[in-house]
């Protein structure tokens, strides 16, 4: 039986253990760029890998309406979202890339069966194609 000695040497073990998990997650945090720098339509690259290397892959984010808009992921992410999101399962970062900066806004809508009756009508050209 454990005395409580043992007890306490296996609590110190433990809480060493999680403040070595907490240190290394926030050394990957600490290496990201602060994303609230980057400005509104920039398009990144990022590189993520899972720990050991077994498995990388590349999102692709936008930020539009001061969110990220990520590959694969649903809704917008605020720029700590982001961060959180990028180091979760212990991922690393391993290239961002900057590829572009794109007009983000409201864009006009169509009526797209209207629009299709006009380049479909009789006369309009698109309906006499063989």
């Amino acid at each position: 039986m454990a005395t409580r000695k043992d007890q306490l040497r296996e609590q110190i073990e433990a809480a060493e253990r999680t403040a070595e998990r907490a240190g290394r997650e926030l050394a990957r945090l600490e290496a990201l760029p602060d994303f609230s720098q980057a400005a509104e339509g920039d398009v990144l690259a990022i590189l993520v890998e899972w720990p050991g290397g077994r498995r990388s892959y590349t999102y692709v984010v936008i930020k539009a309406g001061g969110r990220w808009f990520v590959t694969g992921q649903a809704g917008g992410k605020g720029d700590e979202e982001l961060t959180e999101f990028l180091v979760a399962n212990r991922r690393n970062v391993v290239d961002i890339k900057y590829l572009a900066t794109v007009l983000t806004g409201p864009v006009e809508t169509m009526d797209l069966g209207a629009f299709m009756s006009l380049i479909l009508a009789p006369g309009s050209g698109a309906a006499n194609r063989d």
